[in-house]
């Protein structure tokens, strides 16, 4: 947004169709409800001020409820919910009758599940990965009542069994290969974290995103409890993907995991640390 006398919205013409919908949309909110401290540039790099982020969220609530209207979001949710098996076909299906991002739709979703469906721990995760490169950087991440996992650990890898990674890498696959459709990919997985037992529906969408030769995947996260299973009943279907997890590869104690991409060295720090205290104890004991 270039400010003037009138103001001047210049727009990338590359963007998708589903992109502009919502860059347009989220420029009606900002006039709507007439947010004047305001970022003048989509992807923020540095934020100004407290109320220039809270405006931007609030222009992005507007424009992510304008497309995706609650009541139709809710209904198709209730129905995809109540399919015995797992469809990732349905799920699209949804989205693309919204025509919005993946990261808009997730989000969306993301506001609803706590109000209508009683689930109150809902996660966000975005990750970015360039073609024909092993690394998986989390980008964004939104956490309502707790901090989930994995979130944001700096200069780790991270595991490479999350579906959050796994989708990405198939993507590429297919892109290298020819045999990509063109069409969001859409996965799910039942993670359980191997050092705390917790477990978690996770949704996954994955598409290409700028600039050229990057792909991203958004997944949204829901711990697994009496609430979720009372409302999802594919959480049964034993087609969906189970996988024993965990945070980053430095921190991982599975030794003979076949997606190690790098050394366990923090884990095998941590099993330092508990031997010599171990050790100190024993010394302690002996010499009472």
């Amino acid at each position: 947004m270039l400010p003037g006398k009138p103001n001047v919205l210049l727009v990338n013409e590359g963007l998708e169709t589903e992109q502009l919908a919502f860059t347009l949309g989220r420029e009606v909110g900002y006039q709507v409800m007439r947010l004047q401290n305001r970022p003048l540039v989509s992807s923020v790099i540095e934020a100004e001020s407290f109320d220039q982020v809270l405006n931007n969220f609030k222009a992005s609530y507007f424009a992510g409820a304008i497309l995706i209207p609650k009541g139709e979001l809710i209904r198709g949710i209730e129905q995809f919910f109540s399919r015995p098996v797992w469809e990732p076909t349905a799920l699209l299906t949804l989205m693309d009758s919204f025509q919005a991002t993946p990261e808009v739709f997730l989000h969306r979703l993301s506001n609803i599940m706590p109000g209508h469906f009683g689930i109150n721990q809902p996660f966000f995760l975005r990750f970015d990965n360039k073609m024909g490169e092993n690394n998986f950087q989390l980008t964004k991440e939104m956490h309502l009542a707790k901090l989930h996992n994995p979130h944001g650990i700096i200069s780790e890898h991270f595991y490479r069994r999350c579906v959050s990674v796994t989708i990405l890498q198939e993507l590429a696959e297919k892109q290298y290969s020819g045999s990509w459709d063109g069409r969001t990919l859409c996965r799910a997985q039942i993670a359980e974290y191997m050092d705390t037992g917790s477990r978690y529906l996770i949704l996954s969408l994955a598409k290409p995103s700028p600039p050229k030769g990057h792909n991203s995947s958004v997944s949204l996260g829901f711990a697994v409890d009496e609430a979720l299973r009372s409302r999802v009943r594919f959480l049964n279907d034993t087609q969906l993907m189970h996988r024993l997890v965990n945070e980053t590869c430095e921190r991982c104690g599975a030794l003979n995991c076949l997606e190690r991409s790098h050394p366990p060295v923090i884990w095998n720090r941590l099993r330092r640390n508990d031997a010599l205290k171990e050790t100190l104890r024993k010394l302690k004991t002996e010499a009472k």
